[in-house]
């Protein structure tokens, strides 16, 4: 067998697959993850620095509500700079927690994916905004510090003042496979339309 028939069989056999995330949000999604990932201990430090002064001092979040919601599933909190200090323990009132968000100024939808996935779909009536692939990444890193998993979930802290008019997030929380569980996320940048994100 020569090259040619080599590739010629390789080809044959992936004739029935099919990609249905398009390429693109498929590259950017994984140049987003590449970044989280290598700013992942540096912003798991911070996150926890974070957490231990937004406990140790009282933070005024001008045009938040005032006090903490917190439930079994989730936690909101006000921290320092105006900033949204978000807790996921367990995949339960997706749409409770995204009406707090979008209390404390946040343009979200929210969304629980019941399967691991790097690009999670979007939900019907979100679109991506028209921003170019590196633009997007350093954006997201502006709008949320990715401050990883905590013993009972996952943690990350959202900074509403850091979103342009007109952008919002989607936020899709997923479980993780493996013997220890837990939750992971996946974050995309949307258009903020009534549709999408109130």
């Amino acid at each position: 067998m020569n090259d040619a028939e080599v590739l010629a069989a390789v080809r044959d056999s992936f004739s029935g697959v099919r990609m249905r995330t398009p390429l693109e949000q498929a590259v950017r999604r994984g140049q987003v993850l590449r970044a989280r990932r290598r700013g992942g201990r540096a912003a798991a430090l911070a996150g926890t620095a974070a957490l231990a002064g937004a406990a140790a001092v009282t933070a005024v979040n001008l045009g938040a509500p005032a006090g903490t919601a917190t439930l079994a599933a989730w936690t909101v909190t006000a921290g320092p700079g105006h900033s949204v200090h978000v807790t996921i323990r367990q995949l339960s009132d997706p749409a409770g927690l995204q009406r707090e968000l979008r209390a404390y100024g946040v343009p979200a939808r929210v969304a629980l994916a019941h399967e691991i996935s790097d690009s999670p779909p979007l939900p019907a009536g979100c679109r991506l905004p028209a921003i170019p692939v590196q633009e997007n990444i350093q954006l997201q890193s502006k709008i949320v510090d990715s401050s990883g998993e905590t013993l009972n979930g996952i943690f990350f802290t959202v900074h509403p003042q850091a979103i342009p008019h007109g952008i919002g997030i989607y936020l899709a929380v997923m479980p993780q496979s493996g013997n220890g569980g837990g939750y992971g996320w996946g974050l995309d940048l949307v258009q903020a339309t009534k549709a999408c994100t109130g």
